[in-house]
């Protein structure tokens, strides 16, 4: 009589851990499939302020090569008054445009790390279900032990390195002046658009 009930007690321990265990799958499986989730629209955030970068800074290249056009033209008829505003106008897109070269470049590393998260989300999931499948086909005391899902990196966490801005809002050491977009087309009297080259 002892020993039945002894069988009969191991067994409905036996069934409760399986039933634990099995929670602890879905558990992390749901987990898992949240993080994918959260990241995907955390990479679709970061991709429409990457375009909408990206036509601000084509706007600022056209912009540019517009206002060059028309420096050129003022320094060759002598009026130095049209030219010298003309230039504060470029520089000031210049500057602009270095600022949003640099908020690109940390949209595009963010992008990049983000992309790696979805995919390592997506890889997790498949192999907690693999797991699962495997655990029901086996008892519940030959199942593996299992642990605990780690969190995927905050993608949104930006280490990358800034220039510090100053009270104008750009760095004074890369600051382009009036005085230098002068020089630069008398120098070189076609318009470029070397400041703003990706």
């Amino acid at each position: 009589m002892f020993g039945l009930l002894s069988t009969l007690f191991k067994g409905t321990n036996s069934g409760a851990d399986g039933a634990s265990t099995g929670q602890v799958a879905i558990d992390q499986i749901r987990a898992a499939e949240a993080d994918e989730s959260t990241a995907k629209r955390e990479l679709a955030t970061l991709i429409r302020q990457q375009r909408t970068e990206q036509t601000a800074m084509d706007f600022l290249r056209s912009r540019q090569s517009a206002l060059e056009d028309r420096v050129v033209q003022a320094m060759a008829a002598g009026r130095d008054d049209l030219a010298t505003n003309g230039a504060r106008a470029i520089a000031d897109l210049v500057n602009q445009a270095s600022v949003r070269m640099q908020t690109l470049a940390r949209l595009d590393e963010r992008v990049s790390r983000l992309r790696h998260s979805v995919s390592k989300a997506h890889r997790r999931i498949i192999a907690l279900r693999r797991g699962a499948a495997g655990d029901s086909a086996m008892g519940p005391e030959d199942g593996p032990e299992r642990s605990p899902v780690s969190p995927l990196p905050d993608p949104s966490a930006d280490t990358s390195p800034t220039d510090a801005p100053t009270e104008n809002g750009f760095n004074a050491a890369t600051t382009v002046r009036a005085e230098d977009i002068l020089i630069r087309l008398r120098t070189a009297p076609a318009p470029t658009t070397q400041y703003l080259s990706p």
